[in-house]
């Protein structure tokens, strides 16, 4: 069985994060070098391009390289692996989730990656190249948004309690929305 203590926990966060800084970095390097007649149609609406690829593979030589054993799912993947039924690490990645965004020159694109184990979501993290921002979390430690003051790593917000009740912030963002939408003209937002 996958020991989910906190170090080992930890360390697949940071994967995480380096994987989707990698991706996202790839993002940057080709903005605005690639554009939709450039891309294939995977489905109705559903883009690929080689920045996608490139993003993958960015992420993925990071995942192999901590983690050999683990399995991955990466959506560029023409043959997804078969699925664990126990409790292998299964890493899941969207190496350029916003596809049709980044090909249109929007900077809402992101690289996302995530670890789960026997079915349940551990690790993940999100990284926003054009704005810099970043998102991550693991089981039982917190999530966070981008770096903390003075530049603190993850696993230090993790030991701190930093990042408080996520959940109750989340309620009070979700209660005021009606509000802001009322408030909020349609060039504003």
């Amino acid at each position: 069985m996958t020991d989910l203590n906190k170090d080992w926990l930890l360390q697949c966060l940071d994967t995480a994060r380096a994987a989707a800084d990698a991706a996202a970095r790839v993002h940057l390097e080709a903005a605005g070098t690639v554009h939709a007649d450039a891309a294939r149609a995977k489905d109705t609406a559903d883009f690929v391009s080689h920045v996608d690829e490139a993003a993958q593979e960015a992420a993925l030589a990071i995942i192999r390289g901590r983690h050999p054993d683990h399995l991955i799912l990466a959506e560029e993947d023409e043959a997804p692996p078969a699925l664990p039924d126990d409790d292998t690490p299964l890493w899941v990645v969207d190496p350029l989730d916003g596809t049709t965004n980044f090909l249109h020159g929007h900077p809402m694109h992101v690289a996302s990656v995530a670890l789960t184990v026997a079915g349940r979501s551990v690790v993940g993290a999100v990284t926003c190249g054009p704005t810099g921002e970043r998102w991550w979390a693991a089981r039982g430690l917190g999530a966070f948004k981008s770096e903390r003051a003075g530049g603190g790593s993850a696993a230090a917000a993790a030991g701190s309690g930093a990042g408080g009740d996520v959940a109750a912030r989340s309620g009070e963002t979700l209660r005021g929305m009606p509000r802001r939408l009322r408030t909020s003209s349609p060039g504003s937002m």
